[in-house]
């Protein structure tokens, strides 16, 4: 089956099934569960907090409104410190190696073998990302809180794509840091690296204040800032300024400027293109150990 290999991502495939077939799906099915309740009752008591209702305030459709936004923001939060441990749990270390050369004597390649580690070891918060969105447009159907309906829904999509890559993101700079093909895996390094990243990523805009307030003209600063920002991406497809909430407006200059959130596939692109190219630099480590 593996000799037969010649179109692009089959390779990805046959490795993403033969990591699937070591995992325990009923134990992934109740993670994926868990990781679906938890975000979203996250959201829930965020909105009612961060974003508490007014008298003017509509009862359904405003209500799911806020909690699919704040949900936009929760789940970059939860799911990429979950990423950033997951992207080091999958990365190869030295007592993997032979089988990993075994199989770099087929057609498959060393990014065949990262990437569909990756996927494999992602898919719970893959699943859960899916299902989220499945159901918030199902919601819109219903309800039309994010209107019109047809463009609420390209923006709950363009809002999962978003999550998706900046999970896959911070779980490929994870697995680059934490590869050792000399020595058994770095979790600590790799778990540490998407951490940092993840904090950085979500709260860059809020940590580098006092550098903003010196620039000149920080506009395009804080428009770089924005651009890796999973939270500030996702709330801008769903046509949210978040920049202007009360608790982020009280924290930083940045809302003074006249900063532009990325358009979309700015940050489709980056997000894409980053795990793309570190899962090519993962690939590279992994030949350079032994593979071909």
């Amino acid at each position: 089956m593996v000799s037969s290999i010649h179109l692009p991502g089959a390779g990805v495939w046959t490795v993403f099934i033969q990591e699937m077939r070591r995992r325990y799906r009923v134990r992934g099915a109740i993670w994926t569960l868990v990781l679906s309740v938890t975000h979203l009752a996250f959201a829930f008591a965020l909105q009612s907090n961060l974003l508490p209702l007014t008298e003017y305030s509509p009862p359904v459709d405003r209500t799911l409104s806020r909690v699919i936004m704040m949900e936009a923001i929760t789940i970059p939060c939860l799911f990429l410190l979950l990423a950033s441990v997951i992207g080091a749990l999958v990365a190869p270390g030295k007592s993997e190696m032979k089988a990993i050369e075994a199989q770099l004597l087929t057609r498959l390649s060393a990014f065949d073998v990262c990437a569909g580690r990756l996927l494999a070891g992602h898919w719970n918060l893959i699943v859960s990302l899916t299902l989220s969105s499945i159901v918030w447009m199902l919601l819109n159907e219903v309800f039309r809180f994010e209107k019109p309906v047809a463009s609420g829904n390209f923006g709950i999509l363009f809002v999962f794509i978003i999550q998706l890559g900046a999970v896959l993101l911070v779980g490929a700079i994870s697995m680059l840091f934490a590869i050792r093909v000399k020595r058994e895996r770095s979790l600590g390094s790799g778990a540490a690296a998407g951490g940092i990243w993840t904090v950085f990523s979500l709260a860059g805009i809020l940590m580098l204040n006092p550098l903003i307030q010196k620039m000149e003209d920080p506009t395009r600063f804080i428009d770089a800032l924005l651009l890796f920002n999973p939270g500030a991406s996702a709330a801008s497809a769903l046509h949210h300024d978040i920049l202007r909430w009360n608790w982020i407006y009280e924290r930083t200059v940045a809302p003074e400027y006249p900063f532009s959130y990325p358009a979309v596939w700015q940050s489709v692109l980056f997000f894409y293109f980053c795990a793309f190219a570190l899962l090519h630099i993962c690939a590279w480590r992994i030949k350079r150990g032994g593979g071909r």
